[in-house]
């Protein structure tokens, strides 16, 4: 039987825990075993994980100190070891009793090499009503180029093998604050590495939509805000920068050099403007595209 660790961040989860820990402590032909670390809570958050400990083969809980779900998730996969499998959890999902078992029957095949298992999911309410007549689709395997610029996926579908968490243990003094969301950066640090990024078109988790966790943007403006124009901090060129420094001499060389035309592009304007034009990176659309270019230009990518 394969054994799993589910990394699991909570913070004042009491509302819809005990559904997500009775979904994990029912998955089928599998060995669930937890690692969860607390965010902080004041509810009773705690005292409910407490009461389902023993019904996992491996529990061990962090009681951390209010940071965000980015550094919480960031620093399980720290602590994280000595098992074949991990799956990233949300407190306040569902998930169906097979889901470790569709994910870990594709990544089986690749026990040798890095792997990262990508499911798609089912919206639904507060209630576990459906919100839609069908799941959440993705069936696309995107390109480095295209995941540098935008995470397509969900992170509490993610499983991945113990052969991709090495590579980003690899780096013991990661600066957290400069990479992106923890999905997304396995997603990239996977990509980078040339790892086997599988997509399952079918869903195993009932995702519920309330206000943290409201899947894409819903109108132009709100992307307009969200966009690196908007801000000084320069954030996909303090990830690329981490990736290339920490990892570049496991990232193939074709990545690598997509990487480095980015490096000097803030102290370059003849490169920035280049890069207005002729941007190897490609975001989803039109629109996006454009910002994306514009940032670039303006030495806030």
């Amino acid at each position: 039987m394969h054994k799993v660790l589910v990394l699991l961040s909570t913070y004042n989860g009491e509302n819809f825990l005990e559904d997500q820990l009775e979904s994990l402590s029912i998955q089928e032909e599998v060995e669930v075993n937890l690692l969860v670390r607390d965010d902080g809570s004041v509810d009773n958050t705690l005292k409910i994980l407490d009461q389902y400990r023993d019904k996992f083969n491996y529990y061990h809980l962090i009681k951390g100190q209010n940071k965000g779900a980015k550094e919480s998730f960031f620093e399980l996969l720290a602590n994280a070891k000595g098992y074949n499998y991990y799956a990233f959890c949300d407190q306040d999902d569902v998930w169906k009793s097979n889901k470790l078992k569709a994910a870990i029957k594709k990544l089986d095949v690749y026990e040798n090499e890095p792997a990262l298992y990508l499911g798609n999911y089912i919206p639904v309410d507060l209630s576990l009503n459906r919100l839609t007549s069908s799941s959440h689709t993705q069936t696309d395997l995107y390109l480095f180029n295209e995941i540098l610029v935008k995470n397509h996926i969900i992170g509490c579908t993610m499983v991945f093998n113990q052969q991709l968490l090495s590579i980003h243990q690899k780096c013991q003094k990661l600066n957290v604050q400069n990479l992106p969301y923890h999905d997304h950066w396995l997603y990239i640090l996977c990509s980078s590495v040339n790892g086997k990024l599988l997509i399952d078109k079918n869903s195993y988790i009932l995702y519920r939509q309330h206000d943290n966790n409201t899947v894409g943007e819903r109108n132009i403006w709100s992307k307009i805000k969200k966009n690196a124009l908007f801000s000084n901090n320069n954030t996909r060129y303090k990830y690329l920068y981490e990736l290339l420094k920490n990892y570049g001499d496991m990232i193939p060389i074709e990545n690598k050099s997509l990487l480095n035309k980015f490096i000097d592009y803030q102290k370059n304007p003849k490169l920035r403007f280049f890069l207005f034009f002729h941007n190897p990176l490609s975001a989803p659309n039109f629109f996006e595209q454009f910002l994306l270019n514009l940032s670039l230009l303006l030495g806030k990518f």
